[in-house]
């Protein structure tokens, strides 16, 4: 599946009923997985809702999309009875009715770092949970599961939730090469258990966290937009993350709103910043409370896609192809381009196979479909890999 030439007859004048597809299949999604989840999730034990609500608070940053925000804080209360906190750099700053959520005004455009470290600023709980505002929570966002677990393991400082991307069912696992080059000596290799979770060295943002751990981080506030791979990059050597394939939440983008878009994809001075100051090297002064480290400008936001089989092929150009499944039964899969051909025998519907720099381990249940994710198995897996930077990373890495 050719995802640019998708988005570009999406984004084209004529692409109206592609791009009402989209939001069709968006929503029909968003249904099924709330009924599906629903049935599948446990019952809450008593008094653990109490529990997380008196020791979690909730952080999201917002920017011109009170609908969007209201469906997160909607579907969060559906799992979650705590606090709140938005921060809002809207020309005008959205409010709600209910009680505990708080709105945190501030100036018009400030950005993603800002006001995550504003809400954070605000958070006067044990636990911090950090989210986009386009993310929808169902039963399967289990809270209360991640929050035991941080609990019982003083050594994990945040646990990532897997994060579906709608209508595309599919998710990204950081492979141990995700970070700047020049960070910090992690404290636990990429891939070990701690408590019985994977340490990952950069996650989605969307977690469970100590709150002391993220303050000693922070964000760069010199980052508007692209904050992602600084922060965890940052954060290596300081803090211990590890990923809950079983925890999930979904992520329904609103990729056609132009004005929103305009200001989103504005990220040429943060190219510029992040270029210069992870060039400078690893004794550099701290950023926001930030660990050193350095990678080249040229790979400041890059993802890599896999070779399964020996070495990348002369010619291929710069682009993974990556397998969406869409329809019962045998699924091609090009790991990259021009790279080796895996077959995968495939049943149920929907699947993906998923970017990262592993191989294919871990297959967890996605409504009803087997989802297989780059990552460690302890039940033995595929040969040795080999990394490459993609142009497709490049942007995603971008967000």
């Amino acid at each position: 599946m050719d995802v640019r030439r998708i988005k570009r007859a999406m984004d084209a004048r004529g692409g109206g009923p592609l791009r009402a597809a989209y939001r069709v299949a968006t929503a029909a999604a968003l249904v099924g997985v709330r009924g599906v989840d629903r049935l599948a999730a446990d019952r809450p034990e008593p008094g653990e809702r109490a529990e997380s609500a008196r020791t979690v608070t909730m952080a999201v940053k917002t920017f011109k999309r009170p609908d969007v925000a209201r469906r997160l804080v909607r579907s969060a209360r559906t799992v979650f009875e705590g606090r709140i906190v938005v921060a809002d750099d809207s020309p005008t700053p959205m409010s709600f009715e209910d009680p505990l959520v708080d709105v945190i005004a501030l100036p018009f455009n400030s950005g993603v770092s800002v006001g995550r470290n504003a809400a954070l600023a605000a958070v006067d709980t044990e636990f911090v949970l950090v989210t986009d505002d386009d993310l929808v929570f169902t039963a399967a966002t289990d809270v209360d599961a991640a929050r035991r677990r941080l609990q019982a393991c003083p050594e994990i400082d945040a646990i990532g939730f897997l994060r579906v991307e709608l209508p595309r069912w599919m998710a990204y696992d950081f492979g141990p090469d995700a970070l700047f080059e020049g960070h910090r000596q992690p404290l636990r290799p990429w891939g070990e258990l701690v408590g019985g979770l994977p340490v990952r060295l950069k996650i989605e943002q969307t977690y469970l966290a100590r709150t002391e751990a993220i303050r000693r981080v922070r964000w760069d506030p010199q980052i508007r937009m692209v904050d992602h791979a600084d922060f965890f990059s940052r954060a290596a050597g300081e803090i211990v993350v590890v990923l809950d394939q079983a925890i999930r939440a979904y992520h329904a983008r609103t990729p056609f709103d132009p004005e929103y878009t305009r200001y989103r994809l504005d990220i040429a001075p943060d190219q510029a910043y992040l270029g210069k100051v992870w060039r400078q090297g690893p004794r550099r002064a701290d950023r926001g409370r930030g660990a050193p480290g350095r990678r080249s400008a040229g790979a400041a936001a890059a993802r890599v896609a896999t070779h399964a089989k020996g070495p990348a092929p002369t010619g291929a150009g710069p682009r993974a192809v990556l397998c969406a499944v869409w329809a019962v039964g045998q699924a091609d899969c090009r790991r990259t381009a021009g790279g080796a051909l895996q077959r995968i025998s495939i049943r149920t519907w929907p699947s993906v196979v998923v970017t990262g720099t592993q191989r294919i381990a871990n297959p967890v249940r996605v409504m009803g479909g087997t989802s297989f994710f780059m990552g460690p198995s302890s039940r033995g897996c595929s040969p040795v890999v080999r990394t490459r930077v993609t142009e497709d990373g490049r942007k995603m890495n971008g967000r």
